[in-house]
């Protein structure tokens, strides 16, 4: 049973490590069998020659490599560490995140030919990586499409400005723009599977203005895009770098976040059609432990996993009496013995409680199952103690 492959991409600095962790985590999280790649891979000497490409020994230009050449490289470097390090891995049925992949070879070096070729290049690299080196095809490919400017501007900082630690792409803007370009390529986009994550400004304007009320389904999905959009977005908007770019979107993500408001009502009020005892909104408004969930999770969930619960705890805590020691004062009077047997697993604490029963004129055995109530009963009647038992079920 061979795996998923999946791959996120992007440009050098777009975030791409930040999220494949991201994703490695959540996949965990829900007990999946995850393993992580990054490729190149460095550590081994199967990138010896991609170092020297980068570092410029084959020339100070990435085009003085040709497209061919270069994605060479890289194949071999690929197929390496499929050999060693995770084929068996795949084929046993794992989930496989690659921070980059065969598609990275679609954006740098297909980059460096003429549009005209660019066809015959992709059957070439489809061909030689899928086919003759018998790589895995990717089930799905992330595309990070971040601005060049904001790509160049974070490694900027992760180098500390000083521009003699970038690589030959790195260094080089306007091969990293037509890199871009080649990305945006339709043929290349459906050949390789590959899903181009657009810029915030797509994403909210499609938000903020596409039909959603057509059906439950419909805003459910609007509902999930549209938090993950607005806690992003406040995630995002205080770290440097990110808060000129994002603070100009304040007003539509304002916007957004009165219509996810809307969405809610009209989800809810069906709801309530339906769960004439659920609470109202007012009701949960009520409770301060409800406001953050209806906002991270929605009313409905808040309705069922926080109000309920909260409004149980409540009534309890109603019920039980403030000074219990004080309370029953008829049974307090009584003469009573209690015999507490204690102590670990199988150290005869239920036989020795149950000797103790016998022993006894009169005495209640408190059981912590009724399965175990049984076999106690089933045993004093065993030896004519007369008997009974309460479950608590009785009318």
């Amino acid at each position: 049973m061979k795996g998923k492959l999946i791959v996120i991409e992007g440009l050098d600095g777009c975030g791409k490590n930040t999220q494949v962790k991201l994703l490695v985590e959540f996949l965990k999280s829900k007990n999946k069998k995850v393993k992580y790649l990054s490729f190149p891979d460095y550590n081994e000497p199967s990138s010896s020659l991609i170092k020297m490409y980068l570092n410029r020994e084959f020339g100070e230009n990435p085009n003085e490599v040709n497209a061919y050449a270069a994605s060479s490289f890289y194949a071999v470097d690929r197929y390496a560490s499929y050999k060693k390090f995770w084929e068996k891995n795949y084929k046993s049925g794992e989930i496989i995140i690659c921070d980059r992949y065969t598609t990275s070879n679609t954006f740098y070096q297909m980059s460096k030919l003429p549009k005209s070729e660019w066809e015959n290049y992709l059957t070439w690299l489809y061909d030689y990586e899928y086919n003759k080196l018998g790589l895995p095809k990717p089930d799905n490919v992330i595309f990070l499409n971040v601005p060049v400017e904001v790509s160049q501007s974070l490694m900027n900082k992760r180098y500390s400005g000083d521009d003699s630690k970038k690589d030959l792409h790195e260094a080089n803007v306007e091969f990293l723009k037509n890199c871009k370009e080649a990305a945006k390529d339709s043929k290349g986009i459906n050949r390789l599977k590959v899903k181009v994550v657009n810029s915030i400004d797509s994403k909210l304007n499609n938000l903020n203005s596409i039909n959603i009320y057509k059906t439950d389904d419909h805003m459910k999905l609007f509902l999930e895009n549209a938090r993950e959009m607005i806690f992003g977005y406040y995630k995002s908007v205080n770290l440097k770098g990110f808060n000129k770019a994002l603070i100009a979107k304040e007003d539509d993500i304002n916007k957004l976040i009165r219509r996810v408001a809307v969405v809610e009502n009209i989800i809810y009020e069906k709801y309530l059609e339906e769960n004439p005892k659920a609470p109202s909104i007012d009701d949960m408004e009520d409770f301060e432990e409800c406001i953050p969930w209806i906002c991270t999770k929605g009313l409905i969930w808040t309705s069922e996993n926080i109000y309920i619960k909260n409004k149980v705890k409540d009534e309890i805590e109603e019920i039980i009496l403030d000074s219990p020691i004080d309370e029953y004062e008829e049974a307090r009077r009584m003469k009573r013995h209690f015999y507490l047997h204690v102590g670990e697993t199988n150290t005869g604490k239920t036989y020795a409680s149950i000797q103790k029963l016998m022993d006894a004129e009169s005495g209640v055995y408190l059981a912590p199952l009724r399965l175990l109530a049984l076999e106690v009963q089933d045993k004093l009647r065993g030896e004519n103690i007369a008997c009974s038992l309460l479950t608590g079920e009785e009318e």
